[in-house]
């Protein structure tokens, strides 16, 4: 089972973050973190100022 939060964002108006937590070792928390892992953009091919496409 996960836990949240809903922050709202005060510099934009009817914005708001949600943040999910889930007991150290349970199920949903090897779920939570390979969603996380899947969503994770791999460093070998995140754009930086070095090695942005000109």
């Amino acid at each position: 089972m996960l836990a949240y939060e809903e922050l709202a964002i005060t510099a934009e108006p009817g914005s708001i973050l949600m943040v999910y937590t889930a007991e150290p070792g349970s199920a949903s928390a090897e779920r939570l973190r390979l969603l996380g892992s899947l969503a994770a953009e791999p460093a070998a091919t995140a754009v930086s100022p070095r090695n942005r496409p000109r």
